[in-house]
């Protein structure tokens, strides 16, 4: 008999790291795939991104929709409280139909997805597990959902010794890599000329791909946080930028706005795009053909290494998780986030191993779940 699997995804970035996980378990006799689709990839505002999961080939067999009204810390709680809800209901009816659900990541959609269904005895595989971002609540959710699984995959060595003392050793834990690099090297990318035209990119200058979150646990920050990178990125006037919005989190309105603000005021310089969504393949493609990466998303940590890019880091978001040498931390300071970027881009590519490969992770997976 098949082994029934579901696969909880509610944003563009876990879709984007299930990927390889997905194309096998797809064509994979031995398992009966189903995708539960939620969060903000039915969201309008965020780019209805369950349009790209359709576009991959796949069919979201169940979508749980909450409209979010507010980003900030009470309207966080309050679609918390609707998606456990909403969960506690889709678990009663269907949680029988699956021997095995993955959870992937941090986000608080997946947290409340995962606490609903603890009553109903759901047995859940947690990826990414015991990874440490300080500077963000979803930490906390991170290690909740751990706490839940009755199975927990980890990118890095590190990690998995971390999950052992946080579950005690009473569930089975594998370092199977980080599953978004996996066939990394067979993955068909755009042409530079193709997301030129695509996403207004300017490739005439060096480009700098930034991806800003908000840091969750101090979230009076941001609008500072913001303010300074985005100063930088004006005196840094001899390069071109690739701006990528923030995924919905507490006060990702704060930095969505002034980005967008920025963006209006700067109408004759056609260096600077803002872009809503890229998508795996043409993100990937991007940070190929990007000079730099500027941030504090996960993406530089886990993936810019595997493109020989260094990252500027700045504020707190990731402190805590493993870091490979391709990183260099940075305050949110103006002056000092273009002096380590000026720096930085002298460097020739970097030529160092990325801590976070591993060649078979997705096959791995699978054997385990089997």
């Amino acid at each position: 008999m098949n082994k029934r699997i579901a696969i909880l995804t509610s944003s563009r970035a876990d879709f984007g790291i299930y990927l390889p996980l997905l194309n096998r378990l797809k064509v994979d006799k031995n398992f009966d795939l189903k995708l539960i689709v939620f969060g903000t990839h039915l969201s309008l505002e965020n780019g209805y991104t369950v349009d790209e999961i359709i576009k991959e080939g796949f069919n979201p067999d169940y979508k749980i929709f909450v409209k979010q009204n507010r980003n900030d810390v009470f309207g966080i709680a309050d679609n918390y409280a609707d998606y456990t809800k909403l969960f506690a209901e889709f678990w009663e009816l269907n949680g029988k139909n699956f021997d095995l659900v993955f959870a992937l990541g941090d986000r608080y959609e997946m947290a409340a997805a995962v606490m609903a269904g603890i009553p109903f005895g759901i047995k859940f595989a947690h990826l990414h597990a015991g990874e440490t971002t300080l500077g963000a609540i979803d930490n906390t959710y991170r290690h909740c959902i751990t706490l839940a699984s009755s199975i927990c995959f980890t990118s890095t060595e590190i990690y998995k010794e971390r999950v052992a003392q946080l579950v005690e050793n009473t569930v089975p834990i594998y370092n199977v890599g980080a599953l978004s690099l996996d066939d990394l090297e067979a993955l068909e990318l755009p042409s530079k000329e193709t997301l030129a035209n695509q996403f207004n990119l300017d490739f005439s200058k060096p480009l700098i791909m930034v991806v800003f979150h908000p840091e969750t646990i101090h979230p009076e920050k941001n609008k500072r946080y913001i303010h300074e990178l985005l100063k930088a990125i004006e005196n840094l006037s001899e390069y071109s930028f690739a701006i990528n919005l923030p995924n919905t989190d507490t006060n990702s309105d704060d930095i969505r706005t002034a980005i967008l603000e920025f963006k209006a005021s700067q109408t004759n310089n056609k260096s600077i795009a803002v872009v809503e969504h890229f998508g795996k393949r043409n993100y990937f493609a991007c940070l190929k053909y990007a000079s730099l990466l500027i941030g504090n998303s996960s993406s530089g940590i886990i993936e810019a290494a595997s493109f020989n890019k260094y990252v500027l880091n700045i504020g707190d978001r990731q402190k805590g998780r493993a870091k490979g040498e391709n990183i260099v931390d940075c305050e949110a300071d103006s002056i000092k986030i273009v002096s380590f970027s000026r720096e930085l881009l002298s460097f020739d590519l970097f030529k160092g191993q990325n801590i976070y490969k591993n060649n078979v992770s997705s096959s791995e997976l699978i054997q385990k779940t089997i």
